[in-house]
């Protein structure tokens, strides 16, 4: 994964930027991405938080025609810029939307940072079982990924935007529909900023001893 060859990582959340080193994946700075300023690494991969993304099979993307693939992505063209990266763990190719000025303001403090899709970080996460389904909920403040899995495939890899735990609940209550997952055996992976109330509002719906959490809270985990 293009994380492990980096030397430092950016986060950019909500207008938000956090840097971590990827030595000891500690949290180096935080605050508006106005007052981002240079890193101290020049190996540095940055991700982005974009809501506009789609997951295209390898076998079916052709660089030639990332227009008509970016036309189902999103339907803003103006101050962006298409972005891919590879997902191995799926064979396909994420594509996404970069804003300009994002893009810009992180270019002139590091003009060699790479650009990857915050989704990048949970679509690569090795699958540890498949007899299960299983729903990973990644969390950030007032945003939310949700991946499904059924017989370890992804059947579904979405982002909402959320107030509170009833959003996260509804959120994750429509994606298992979708998906067609018996609740009573599917496994619940959280990971990020939550807080107790989703777990008592979730333990409603998914049989308590599936929902599995992480100690540490905060965005940090995704790492």
């Amino acid at each position: 994964m293009a994380m492990n060859n980096a030397e430092s990582i950016i986060f950019i959340i909500n207008d938000q930027f956090y840097t971590f080193s990827n030595k000891d994946a500690s949290l180096n700075l935080s605050g508006p991405l106005s007052e981002f300023k240079n890193s101290a690494n020049e190996n540095t991969i940055a991700y982005i938080d974009a809501s506009h993304f789609n997951i295209i099979p390898e076998f079916l993307f052709k660089e030639t025609k990332i227009d008509s693939f970016l036309s189902l992505t999103t339907e803003k063209i103006d101050s962006i810029t298409p972005v891919t990266n590879k997902i191995p763990q799926l064979n396909s190719v994420l594509l996404w939307t970069l804003e300009e000025t994002i893009k810009k303001k992180l270019i002139l403090k590091n003009p060699g940072i790479t650009f990857h899709h915050f989704s990048e970080l949970f679509l690569n996460e090795p699958i540890d079982q498949n007899l299960h389904p299983e729903i990973k909920l990644r969390l950030s403040e007032n945003i939310i990924y949700i991946l499904c899995y059924k017989k370890g495939k992804l059947q579904i890899a979405n982002r909402f935007n959320i107030s509170g735990p009833e959003d996260i609940t509804y959120y994750t209550l429509l994606c298992a529909e979708h998906c067609h997952l018996n609740k009573e055996n599917t496994l619940l992976n959280i990971k990020g900023i939550y807080k107790e109330k989703l777990i008592e509002q979730l333990n409603k719906y998914f049989n308590t001893k599936n929902i599995h959490t992480t100690t540490d809270q905060s965005i940090k985990s995704f790492i």
